[in-house]
């Protein structure tokens, strides 16, 4: 009876072994690409280099991501993301289109704008890969293009964003994820116009994110 005990023991060994091992490293290879949804929602101005105030701007959008690095402590992810729609609530003087560079009830009223873009250089860093609670942080750039002038009557329609954010990225089933971040950024046209004159927003980020593969042609 200790003979087949043992034996079956002896058996069972690599199977348990290797069945651990594949676990490990199904866990610890991430997906390589990942496709993205988010929205990113304000929660209040700062005065950093931006000058104005009371802004309000959302952004909803779609993300590409690439495994740049994978290490057990950490991964690095270059991260695209284009935002096809854009909307900032500012204040105008009533009954015009020159915007001010805060509310000043009642003599102004806020708009809306409508503006599409675009950050394709961004990188992310997430820690802790192999947990199911990753905190993580990241740079992003990019630009945006408006249906007039945004920030200041002279500015300008064209204008360029950085953000630097960090949060808390959810492991889900099947190599999906859920993220959470606070995001500080900074948009302005750098000088292009008459007027830059800026604005700084503190932001929430949230995304869903999931893998997927290319196919290859036969």
């Amino acid at each position: 009876m200790k003979d087949r005990a043992l034996l079956l023991l002896l058996f069972l060994t690599p199977i348990i072994s290797y069945g651990q091992t594949s676990a490990r490293q199904t866990q610890a290879a991430p997906s390589r690409h990942e496709l993205g949804v988010f929205g990113e929602l304000p929660l209040a101005n700062a005065q950093w280099k931006g000058v104005t105030s009371d802004r309000h701007f959302f952004l909803f959008g779609l993300s590409y991501s690439y495994l740049l690095v994978h290490h057990r402590v950490y991964n690095v992810r270059w991260v695209s993301e284009i935002m096809p729609v854009e909307l900032l609530a500012e204040p105008f003087i009533k009954g015009t289109n020159i915007q001010t560079l805060r509310s000043v009830a009642p003599f102004t009223e806020t708009k809306t704008t409508f503006g599409l873009g675009a950050k394709p250089v961004g990188a992310d860093v997430i820690f802790l890969p192999e947990r199911h609670w990753q905190p993580f942080t990241g740079v992003h750039a990019g630009a945006s293009y408006f249906t007039r002038n945004v920030l200041g009557f002279r500015a300008a329609q064209f204008n360029f964003m950085l953000d630097g954010r960090a949060g808390v990225r959810f492991r889900l089933h099947g190599g999906k994820s859920l993220s959470v971040a606070y995001m500080f950024q900074h948009m302005s046209n750098a000088y292009t116009a008459l007027e830059n004159p800026g604005v700084d927003s503190h932001m929430v980020h949230v995304a869903y994110a999931f893998p997927f593969r290319f196919r290859r042609a036969k």
